[in-house]
């Protein structure tokens, strides 16, 4: 009966302990996961899917929750079961206010944005103050101020894209929420702020929403998943020509940044890469290669990460392999040359990329052979240099003439 109850007792301990912490240290990627509820219909879910291989970069790992109408917009609305939600705005309102989604009393309050939460007081100053401005100058500035307040110190929602292609005019958003309430790093820690230098103004769950969002490929998504729509930075609607904010902090995808904010937030943490690089367009620029010529590979290679290498490895006449470094050019652009090479010589080659992870990448096995002929030289025509020969010869003549007479 004792061993029952000191079973009973360290369970009950452990329970304890195990809550506790939840709440003062989690860690991500280690204890727990968070939770990502999607509507079901449409690409969102495969997006969520997306969103939950990119976290894995900085060991958050994503629980995806795949939810009909009814129950996700009652977890929306009414139970707020979730870390994060990728949802939509529809298009409803014509000025900038946009009290009905990210103030305390909105009905759209997705992210349980209130004054409670650090910079929580100053939003709904500035949403309130915004409606008293008549000067169209500055409610447009103020409303430019409220976005980058809100996007830099807040960090509710990683906006994606506007439903429509650019340069249309229907509205729409679909974005990233945050659940505000939500122990993204552990209870009363989340309002904790940081003692990074650069970064004292910025609490610890602020921090980790950063990570978040820079971990992201936004562009990747939206490329895969819905080409030609228009990437957005701002909780404004695209389409609001006159109230969105283009110079906003935009969160583009950058794991150097994602590394910097969790580890301001105290989590000391390596990236977990597993991506390959991508190795896109090959050319051999030389259309016609001749013996003695040298050949340019150009190549587009990128890595989500760090590339450590990109290679042009190739062969002769089936000989042993060999390989040159390229050379990074332009963004994503890397060239190489190489030759010359004999006549009738068979050149194999592919790309090799590899990333500081270890991930390699090769490209498909290009061939091309040398012709015999050798490279023409240039020559001048015999009928040329007579021609130049006698004009010379009259000039001179001229000159001496000249000289005779000035004697």
């Amino acid at each position: 009966m004792k061993r029952k109850y000191i079973l009973v007792i360290v369970i009950f301990t452990l329970t304890i302990s195990i809550n506790a912490t939840n709440c003062s240290s989690f860690v991500i990627g280690q204890i727990g996961e968070l939770d990502l509820v999607v509507l079901s219909g449409s690409v969102r879910p495969n997006i969520a899917l997306e969103i939950k291989d990119y976290l894995r970069a900085i060991r958050i790992d994503v629980n995806v929750q795949i939810q009909e109408y009814s129950v996700f917009m009652g977890n929306l609305l009414i139970f707020h079961d979730y870390d994060l939600t990728f949802c939509h705005y529809n298009e409803d309102y014509t000025g900038p206010d946009m009290s009905d989604f990210l103030s305390e009393s909105g009905s759209h309050n997705y992210f349980l944005l209130d004054t409670s939460i650090p910079y929580g007081q100053t939003n709904e100053d500035m949403l309130e103050d915004g409606k008293t401005i008549s000067n169209f100058n500055e409610k447009q500035q103020h409303y430019y101020d409220w976005q980058q307040m809100l996007m830099d110190y807040i960090v509710p929602m990683l906006p994606f894209y506007s439903h429509m292609e650019y340069g249309a005019v229907i509205g729409g958003l679909d974005l990233l929420a945050f659940n505000l309430k939500r122990p993204f790093i552990g209870g009363s820690d989340n309002d904790v702020f940081l003692t990074a230098s650069g970064k004292t103004d910025y609490t610890k769950a602020c921090a980790v929403r950063k990570a978040i969002c820079y971990a992201i490929n936004r562009e990747a998504i939206i490329n895969q998943e819905l080409p030609g729509f228009q990437i957005v930075h701002s909780p404004m609607y695209y389409n609001k020509f006159d109230w969105y904010y283009s110079g906003i902090i935009k969160y583009r995808f950058n794991l150097d940044k994602a590394l910097e904010w969790i580890t301001a937030a105290g989590y000391d943490i390596t990236i977990y890469d597993d991506k390959k690089p991508v190795i896109g367009m090959v050319l051999n620029h030389a259309i016609s290669p001749k013996q003695g010529d040298t050949i340019e590979i150009t190549a587009e290679v990128s890595d989500n990460y760090h590339l450590d290498y990109v290679r042009l490895v190739y062969r002769i006449n089936n000989g042993s392999w060999e390989y040159i470094d390229m050379i990074d050019t332009t963004t994503n652009q890397y060239s190489a040359t190489f030759g010359p090479f004999e006549g009738n010589d068979v050149i194999d080659f592919y790309i090799e990329a590899k990333d500081i992870s270890n991930n390699v990448e090769t490209s498909s096995t290009h061939t091309f052979s040398i012709s015999s002929e050798k490279p023409e030289k240039t020559s001048i025509p015999i009928g040329s240099i007579i021609f130049c020969i006698a004009i010379s010869s009259i000039i001179l003549s001229k000159i001496k003439k000249k000289k005779k007479k000035d004697n």
